[in-house]
């Protein structure tokens, strides 16, 4: 019990601190593309960033990153041997790290091209519509 409301202290206290501090304070849109996080996610998985709101995208990146902080650090603080926690949250980092930055990546780029399949649906209604109105 002790290390589930760890857990969920660190991570609330860790995503509200990304949250408000580091997206909310950038009122530049501009400066939100240069994060590393967005960098990283438009040149590894080949988002286009004008299908994908910054905003969303930042908010997902700072709960990915507020869970894998605070789920390495808990670990690391209920462990007593100093170099075998330093080992364990080494390998649970770099799991963390690949199998959820993977999975966001994944789902982004869904959401990139279900709207694309919206927007397609979108034109041929007009076009048939457009049809209809020049035949009658």
């Amino acid at each position: 019990m002790k290390f589930i409301s760890d857990f969920m202290l660190l991570f609330l206290l860790i995503f509200l601190f990304e949250l408000f501090y580091v997206n909310k304070f950038k009122k530049d849109f501009n400066k939100l593309k240069e994060t590393d996080p967005v960098v990283i996610f438009v040149l590894r998985y080949n988002i286009d960033l004008s299908k994908v709101s910054y905003v969303y995208l930042n908010n997902v990146l700072a709960f990915v990153n507020s869970f894998i902080i605070s789920l390495t650090a808990t670990i690391i603080t209920n462990i007593d041997n100093i170099l075998l926690a330093l080992a364990i949250c080494f390998i649970v980092l770099c799991c963390l790290l690949y199998i959820l930055y993977e999975l966001t990546g994944k789902y982004f780029k869904k959401l990139e091209t279900k709207e694309k399949v919206v927007r397609k649906k979108r034109k041929k209604r007009k076009n048939k519509k457009s049809e209809g109105e020049k035949n009658v």
